[in-house]
């Protein structure tokens, strides 16, 4: 960028150039008048010309005088408006109250917040764990995630936010030395997870232990203290398995459901616009190497 003179002195010529007399310009811009002939003066002599011209009545602009007030004029004019369009935008925040399981609002939004947030910096979200749909019907939240598919005519509308994906989790150290049986850490919450990634899997593998948790978080836990293997949803251990600390040696396969996001009908187009940029986020999640 080439050299420009301070911003401050420009913005005291442009008013001063406003007005009549140096004696005028000091009331506009609440300096003595000294003050204001100093700064002129030092501009002049940073530019290499003269720019106004001393009058008995007072001052007048010379040629290259007027050049710049014309040209001080479209920048300030300018950076004014620059500067409203970013003030607004920081007051345009939109409060997003997102109602949704334990499990997701842990796994989707506070794992991904950083990302959420640099991606849809304007929208500030207020999560709201363990409520029904009941809470989007009576306006408590603006959007609402489940696994459930709820029927039509409620007053809502719903998109696929992802398909479900589910993987035999491990250690790799236990996948090493347990080729000839595995023990299944189950959830009581979801018991039939593991015959659905069988089926879904295609894979038959000898059982020769079960040990059963109240939370599939609990079942992952003891998976990952190499106590046996676990079925779980990809976005629960995407993060273990980028790190080394669990792997998904047959990768994950659709076990037919989905997670679906639900809103109301007359939502507004700033919830449209998160519900969109959030989809967004969770396919880049997706298509990140996942699968061990």
């Amino acid at each position: 960028m080439k050299q420009l003179p301070p911003l401050n002195a420009l913005k005291v010529f442009l008013l001063t150039s406003r007005c009549d007399s140096f004696t005028q310009a000091a009331s506009v811009v609440h300096l003595t008048k000294g003050a204001i002939s100093q700064k002129i003066k030092l501009l002049e002599e940073w530019l290499g010309v003269k720019l106004f011209i001393r009058t008995s009545g007072g001052i007048e602009l010379t040629s290259q005088g007027a050049e710049l007030k014309k040209t001080c004029e479209a920048a300030f004019s300018l950076l004014e408006e620059q500067i409203y369009k970013l003030k607004k935008q920081k007051e345009k925040v939109t409060k997003i109250n997102v109602g949704c399981s334990a499990s997701l609002l842990s796994n989707i939004f506070l794992k991904n917040q950083l990302k959420i947030t640099h991606k849809l910096p304007e929208f500030q979200l207020a999560y709201h764990s363990g409520v029904t749909i009941d809470a989007l019907l009576n306006n408590t939240v603006d959007i609402f995630l489940s696994g459930e598919k709820y029927p039509s005519g409620m007053g809502v509308k719903e998109t696929m936010l992802f398909k479900d994906e589910i993987g035999l989790i491990a250690t790799q150290s236990y996948i090493e030395r347990h080729s000839q049986g595995i023990t299944v850490c189950h959830a009581l919450s979801r018991k039939s997870a593991w015959q659905e990634w069988c089926t879904a899997s295609g894979q038959s593998l000898s059982v020769t232990d079960e040990l059963c948790f109240a939370t599939l978080q609990l079942a992952l836990d003891a998976a990952r203290f190499g106590l046996g293997v676990a079925v779980a949803p990809w976005f629960m251990v995407e993060t273990d398995i980028r790190q080394g600390h669990l792997h998904a040696p047959f990768g994950f396969v659709e076990c037919g459901t989905g997670t679906w996001l639900y809103y109301r009908e007359e939502a507004a187009d700033t919830i449209l616009q998160f519900i969109d940029g959030l989809k967004l986020i969770v396919n880049d999640i997706k298509a990140a190497p996942h699968d061990s």
